[in-house]
């Protein structure tokens, strides 16, 4: 961690500690595709394919844990399939943690985990009781045609939805074969009452192959209503931004802006 406010050039360091080690037994596969967040009083970091919780303060090991252990753990039924392309967040907006991973890369074998801590403390149960600080998780199928599979998750939010995007693949041999970017998008308000059995609300909706690797922004101080910008590589060669309007109802795209 770094102070960076009084010399933005030269952060201060603050404080460091070891996280995930390929040699403790969980965290074993390359590459790691390290990605991790911070909240309060915690950090977690999610490599392939292992999570681990640490102490803000302190960096003392709170959880070290495979994501299969992880997962099942919160009552999902997982298949043999390797889980990999782990991301997390810390949505300070919802005080919550949010864990995604996917399992599986073939079509019909392609699933996407979602998890969601009760608390800021992802080591604290909620007012649930049930002793998992993980009580909402959910196994999700984003191409019900069974034709392509999901790689690459990029993971964002606004005020009112979780949102992630997918590059999608076929199963052309010997090389799978780019399709289309998927966008996953999730009703916020559906997966904070830490209980996987009530209302779940969430639709997938399907770009073109002219889109790669669309990512969502974290969108910090989102207010209720607000659109979701995103980022991606236009026909493999320009960047450009990209508007959904009414997140919740109509779902609307903007045209692709491209920055010169």
């Amino acid at each position: 961690f770094a102070d960076v406010g009084a010399d933005p050039d030269h952060p201060t360091l603050l404080n460091s500690f070891q996280g995930l080690d390929f040699n403790d037994g969980t965290a074993t596969l390359e590459p790691p595709d390290t990605h991790l967040a911070v909240g309060p009083g915690h950090v977690i970091e999610v490599v392939n394919d292992a999570i681990g919780i640490f102490n803000k303060g302190t960096g003392a090991s709170l959880l070290n844990q495979s994501l299969s252990d992880f997962f099942t753990a919160g009552g999902l039924t997982l298949g043999v399939s390797t889980i990999f392309d782990p991301v997390v967040i810390f949505d300070e907006l919802a005080d919550r943690f949010v864990v995604m991973a996917l399992e599986g890369s073939a079509p019909a074998d392609s699933h996407v985990l979602f998890a969601i801590s009760d608390m800021a403390d992802p080591t604290a149960d909620g007012a649930d009781g049930d002793g998992n600080p993980f009580s909402e998780m959910h196994r999700l199928e984003i191409d019900a045609t069974q034709q392509f599979w999901s790689d690459f998750p990029r993971f964002g939010f606004n005020d009112d939805a979780y949102v992630a995007t997918f590059n999608m693949f076929d199963a052309t041999l010997p090389n799978n074969v780019f399709q289309r970017v998927d966008v996953l998008i999730i009703d916020k308000s559906t997966v904070l009452d830490a209980d996987p059995d009530t209302t779940f609300t969430f639709n997938v909706l399907q770009r073109t192959n002219a889109d790669f690797t669309l990512t969502p922004a974290i969108s910090h101080e989102a207010a209720p209503g607000d659109p979701m910008w995103f980022v991606e590589r236009r026909n493999g060669l320009d960047v450009a931004l990209v508007r959904l309007d009414d997140v919740l109802g109509a779902q609307t795209f903007s045209t692709p802006f491209i920055i010169d």
